[in-house]
């Protein structure tokens, strides 16, 4: 039988080159994250580097709907899906406000329309 040892840098696995960074959970959590793996058909890892991700990608995009400046680049297709959801949410914002104005509410509705009015700025200045 044969032992192969891994000797020099070129040599190593991409996952042995990667970046390490040790992080303490609270209890239950792990098992969370072992769910979502499991249901997402991913190691643990691979899970907890997609829900990382999306956590920058979707604080980033906060970000920009509020008028601040994102903390990261946006690549061009992160920007596409960025400006599909905002037309997603330009829909669905229009439908509830008028369901609420059928319904007399008032206070909420002008929350939503002036969240309308912000987005439909943005689109138009995407555009």
């Amino acid at each position: 039988m044969q032992v192969a040892f891994i000797n020099r840098m070129s040599d190593k696995y991409p996952s042995q080159l990667a970046e390490r960074f040790q992080v303490r959970m609270p209890e239950g959590l792990r098992d969370q994250i072992r769910n979502h793996a499991d249901a997402n058909n991913r190691s643990m890892n691979a899970e907890i580097i997609a829900l990382l991700e999306k956590g920058l990608r979707d604080a980033d995009y906060l970000r920009i709907l509020q008028g601040l400046e994102p903390f990261g680049e946006l690549t061009e297709e992160e920007t596409d899906r960025l400006l599909l959801g905002l037309e997603d949410t330009d829909r669905r914002l229009a439908a509830r406000a008028k369901v609420l104005a059928d319904h007399g509410v008032d206070d909420v509705l002008h929350d939503v329309t002036t969240r309308l009015a912000r987005i439909e700025a943005m689109l138009a200045d995407k555009s």
